[in-house]
């Protein structure tokens, strides 16, 4: 809430710089620019760094939120997929390096059914889930994440933390969790948001948890000191360092990837499965979180995740079945371009007919008649704007599945 007012208090002639790159298609080489942000009307301008000259006057973007706006975030400017790579000025750092902090949170593999309540329990502390990815980590990974000074404190604190009748897990303990299952890697962003994480989790022993912190993650989810729901970054240097190893490609602030050793897979297991977009709109309203239980609750597995951001011409192929058909189909791709998506690979019986239930008609207000307990009829606002898109045809499914993770993804 407090980030919202801030934005909603700014001056008219409030001024963001970023030091921006464009992988330009054409050239094949990263073009380097100052981007200006106005928050006041949303509009963008950019200078490129290498002749000096003005590259783009300054324009609205609307669909360019002063939230999405941070260090690290790719953003889509007018079809240019951008990344912003460093502060530009002193201003800018100063206004947004609190509010727009960024954190890591692993949830671990035992506490993947819970992933929707995490992902609420964060929303209402005031971040912003801003990049996701599920995966399966192989031991020798696990244990390249979890550095050796990492290891120290981690011990050190747990020692402190252990009871009478627990012990604080040992390393090898650590990586048996860490590798059991997939994992999910949450960027989150808000105002101190490394500290915000920490807290929400609680202590790293669940028993302590539950006697001096019982409203937070690990006292309602946690079992022991290996099972206790998410790992979290201590400070923001580390944040920083293990953002880059998950998301390695999209480091953003040019930090390598930690050792990470390159871009980790995705889950994907394809057959028989079905396709759920978490549209930009849901995901910048924090509705995320109550899509992930809802889909759990209704007895689907997700069994693949990761974000997007896509450009227009991915965004007319995915929807491309609908062109010339909807009538909508411009305002549908002009959404699903607009800024990050979540792709889910979703499974269960019958998954494409029962998940499109789940999801209800793809007009909200006549899924508030028909089917009132359905996600596009508790989140949605119109046909555009309705949260999700879940995959219409049963041969549709995997295909679907596929554009994202082994294409898109690729």
């Amino acid at each position: 809430m407090g980030t919202r007012q801030q934005q909603q208090q700014l001056p008219s002639d409030e001024r963001w710089c970023f030091m921006a790159e464009w992988l330009d298609p054409l050239a094949g080489i990263t073009r380097k620019f100052s981007l200006r942000y106005f928050p006041h009307d949303r509009s963008v301008e950019m200078l490129e760094l290498r002749t000096q000259r003005l590259f783009l006057r300054r324009s609205p973007c609307q669909g360019l939120a002063p939230s999405q706006v941070a260090l690290g975030a790719r953003l889509l400017v007018l079809g240019r997929e951008l990344s912003l790579t460093a502060y530009g000025d002193a201003h800018t750092q100063s206004r947004l390096s609190l509010t727009r902090q960024r954190s890591l949170l692993l949830v671990k593999p035992h506490a993947v059914r819970w992933l929707g309540e995490v992902v609420e329990e964060l929303s209402q502390r005031g971040l912003q889930v801003t990049r996701v990815r599920m995966v399966q980590l192989t031991r020798e990974r696990a244990a390249d994440f979890i550095s050796v000074e990492q290891q120290q404190q981690q011990q050190q604190e747990e020692q402190q933390e252990e009871q009478e009748q627990g012990a604080a897990p040992t390393l090898d303990e650590l990586l048996v969790q860490l590798i059991s299952g997939p994992a999910v890697a949450l960027e989150l962003q808000g105002e101190g948001a490394v500290g915000v994480v920490a807290s929400a989790l609680g202590p790293s022993d669940p028993q302590q948890a539950r006697a001096t912190s019982p409203a937070s993650l690990r006292a309602r989810y946690g079992v022991s000191g290996a099972l206790n729901v998410g790992h979290a970054p201590r400070d923001v240097t580390t944040a920083q360092r293990e953002l880059a190893w998950f998301f390695p490609d999209e480091a953003g602030a040019g930090g390598d990837a930690g050792g990470g050793g390159g871009r980790l897979g995705n889950t994907a297991r394809l057959g028989e499965v079905t396709c759920c977009i978490v549209k930009p709109h849901a995901l910048a309203t924090g509705c995320l979180g109550q899509i992930l239980r809802s889909i759990t609750q209704a007895g689907f597995e997700i069994s693949a995740m990761a974000t997007f951001v896509l450009d227009r011409v991915s965004a007319e192929e995915f929807y491309e079945v609908y062109k010339g058909v909807v009538p909508d189909y411009g305002a549908m791709v002009q959404e699903l371009c607009s800024g990050v998506c979540l792709a889910l690979e979703v499974r269960g019986d019958d998954a494409v007919r029962r998940f499109r239930e789940l999801c209800g008609p793809a007009d909200p207000e006549v899924g508030r008649v028909l089917r009132p307990a359905s996600l596009r009829a508790v989140l949605g606002t119109n046909k555009i704007l309705n949260a999700v898109h879940c995959t219409d045809l049963v041969e549709d499914g995997e295909l679907e599945v596929e554009y994202f993770f082994r294409i898109l993804d690729n």
